[in-house]
Order: C-alpha cells, then sequence, then structure tokens
C-alpha cells in the first residue's frame, strides 16, 4: 500500500500567501512596536525642561488637608537656595486625572521663576489602560508639593495653577 497520496504537496499558491502573511505579520509588528518607542520617547520629553536658574525639581502629588480654594503656599529659604510650594487644586474624576507640573519658566530680567500647576490625565485614565473604561463625573482635588533648588539670580517665585474648572490664579510669596 502506497502512501504517496497522504503526503501531497501544498499548493504553491498557500505557500506564497503564507509568505505573505508572515512578511505582513513581521512589517505590522515592527510599526506597532516603533509606535509604542515613540510613545515612550513622548512621555519622556513631555515632563517640563528647566530654565538655567533652577537646577532641581521635585514635584509630588500629596494628601494634603490644604483645599483647593486657598492659595498655594510658596516659601524661599535663601541659605539654601531652596523653594518650596505647597497647594492643591480641583483635577476631575480621581479616576482619571491628577494634578502636573505643567512647565517651569524663569525671566533672567527680572529674576523670577514661574511654576505652572495643572491637571492631567493619570496612569489610571482610561487611554492609558489596556480595556480602556470610563471616567466619572466626579470633582476631586489634588494636593501637590514641588520643591526647586534656584541660584542667586532668582529674586522671586511664582504659581499659576489652572485646575479642571477653568479657573487660574497667580501667587507669590506675599500676596
Amino acid at each position: 500500500m502506497s502512501h504517496a497520496g497522504i503526503f501531497t504537496p501544498l499548493p504553491v499558491v498557500f505557500i506564497m500567501n503564507r509568505r505573505t502573511l508572515l512578511a505582513s505579520t513581521a512589517t505590522l509588528s515592527s510599526i506597532g512596536f516603533a509606535g509604542c518607542l515613540d510613545q515612550l520617547a513622548a512621555t519622556d520629553s513631555d515632563s517640563p525642561s528647566l530654565p538655567a536658574a533652577v537646577s532641581e525639581l521635585e514635584f509630588e502629588i500629596t494628601d494634603t488637608d490644604l483645599d483647593p480654594r486657598d492659595e498655594p503656599a510658596i516659601s524661599v529659604t535663601e541659605e539654601t537656595g531652596e523653594a518650596t510650594v505647597e497647594g492643591a487644586i480641583w483635577v476631575g474624576s480621581k479616576k482619571c486625572k491628577e494634578a502636573t507640573l505643567a512647565d517651569v519658566s524663569a525671566d533672567e530680567s527680572d529674576g523670577s521663576v514661574e511654576l505652572r500647576i495643572s491637571h492631567g490625565k493619570s496612569d489610571d485614565h482610561p487611554d492609558n489602560r489596556l480595556l480602556g473604561g470610563s471616567c466619572d463625573e466626579a470633582m476631586s482635588a489634588d494636593g501637590y508639593e514641588a520643591t526647586i533648588a534656584i541660584d542667586d539670580v532668582v529674586q522671586t517665585v511664582t504659581v499659576l495653577e489652572r485646575d479642571a474648572e477653568g479657573n487660574s490664579r497667580r501667587a507669590s510669596p506675599g500676596n
């Protein structure tokens, strides 16, 4: 009994389609991976760059009893060259938003540094989740603390807050 009929070669069309499929899959995978790399690079570049008058900056979300209706507290210690800002802002849905340091700028002509605090997407935002989700409509607040190392030319540190309700305010020590 012959087994030649059992092992018939695959049609050439199937082999060609298989090669096309494998090539397409490899190309799509590399494009998808490159997109992930671009997204990671964009995340790193989203951090504000520091002006020359600021040598170090730390920003963190804190559990605070501060009221987002109150102005932030700004203290400058000239001996150490350090400024600390503590405040709270309305961010929107706690599930999706958090306080963020949007920008840091300096104006050497008047010796000022300005921190811009806003609300932005949190790590838990549906855009950052594999299966998506939704945000609720609840309004919540985040406390924050920013500590910056400043040089001798800095005369004033100002904070500009923009919250989820669209309110903006500017605060400086002594205001």
